[in-house]
Formats: C-alpha cells, sequence, structure tokens
C-alpha cells in the first residue's frame, strides 16, 4: 500500500529503501533543514533563501538517493507543521528542493498565485517542486498564475529580471486581464 503522505505522480513500481543509519542520518537532517527554514523566511528574501539552498554539487552522502523515498520523508517530518501553518507549502517544497539537489537532481521550485477567493485584500499562493516534469510534491489546483520558476535550467543570465521583478509582471499581466489585487494589509 503506498503512504498517502506522498503525492501519486512521484511514487515509482521501485521499492525505495536506504540503509537504517543512512536513513536516519537522512531523517535527522530534515529535521533540521526543516526548523531552519521558519528563520531564513524570517531573514531573508525568497530569492536569498533559494540561493542558500541550492548546493553548488551533490552531497556524497545523498548522491543518487531515490526522490521518492526522499520526498516520502520530508513528508512524514513535516505532515504536521508548528511552524508555518498558514504557509506550509512553501516550507514543504523548501526542504524537498533543498534534498533533491543534494541528491543530485535538476530540481525546479515553483510558486503560482491564485485569484481571491472569499478575501480580495489577501493574495493565495501555492508553490511546488518538480524534476524532470514530474512533481515531488502536490502541484497547484484550479486557475493559477505561476510567478517563480527557479532551478538550475531556469537560471537567467545577469541583466534579466529578478524573482521580485518577475513578480511584480506576473501581477501586473494578471490586473490587465481584470484581476483586481488591492496589496497587503498594513
Amino acid at each position: 500500500m503506498r503512504d498517502q503522505s506522498v503525492p501519486a505522480s512521484v511514487v515509482s513500481d521501485a521499492n525505495p529503501s536506504i540503509g537504517r543509519l543512512a536513513g536516519a542520518v537522512l531523517a535527522t537532517h530534515v529535521t533540521f533543514v526543516a526548523a531552519v527554514i521558519p528563520l531564513l523566511d524570517k531573514f531573508l528574501t525568497l530569492e536569498r533563501m533559494l540561493r542558500w539552498l541550492t548546493p553548488r554539487r551533490p552531497s556524497r552522502l545523498y548522491e543518487g538517493t531515490d526522490l521518492v523515498l526522499i520526498s516520502r520523508i520530508v513528508h512524514r517530518r513535516l505532515r504536521r507543521p508548528i511552524h508555518m501553518r498558514r504557509r506550509a507549502c512553501l516550507r514543504l517544497s523548501l526542504v524537498i528542493y533543498h534534498f533533491a539537489r543534494l541528491a543530485g537532481a535538476e530540481a525546479v521550485f515553483h510558486v503560482a498565485v491564485f485569484p481571491p477567493s472569499t478575501d480580495p485584500k489577501r493574495l493565495h499562493a501555492h508553490s511546488w517542486v518538480t524534476v524532470g516534469g514530474a512533481c515531488l510534491c502536490e502541484a497547484p489546483k484550479g486557475q493559477s498564475a505561476e510567478i517563480v520558476r527557479y532551478g538550475r535550467t531556469s537560471a537567467l543570465p545577469s541583466g534579466h529580471e529578478s524573482i521580485a521583478e518577475g513578480f511584480q509582471r506576473q501581477l501586473q499581466n494578471l490586473t490587465d486581464s481584470g484581476w483586481t489585487h488591492r496589496g497587503p494589509r498594513v
């Protein structure tokens, strides 16, 4: 029977497993990174946080680790969030992105925004991670506009827009199409 905390799109027929010690090290490392994410979120912009969470090269310890196993461990560790409850998908996606990169995968981090449903003053968003087009966590459902795509395959040469500039451009496109956004409450 399949672990219900992992989306069906990432479950393969193979039975992913690693040694007991390596699994314990990975689970401990996931717990530590997940504990640090709320602090990073408080003091860094999303772009800087993503740069910090993108390793320069794969870790020898995790290189080649099955992404299904990584996703299962992260989902299991973060299934009941204490911090960042309203942004649980952000925390989950950042941790999965970090460990998928450590495993040597070309993971891509995505963020999309949704039209407001009940409160027109609030902007609703969702984040997820893909590797080769397959989702490692839940992709957005319904009408949305992707505003961020971050990964080595989408790295922009100097002189191109930053994440903040891309967000402003996408928000302007949504506004031009009739979607209203009044900004955050102050």
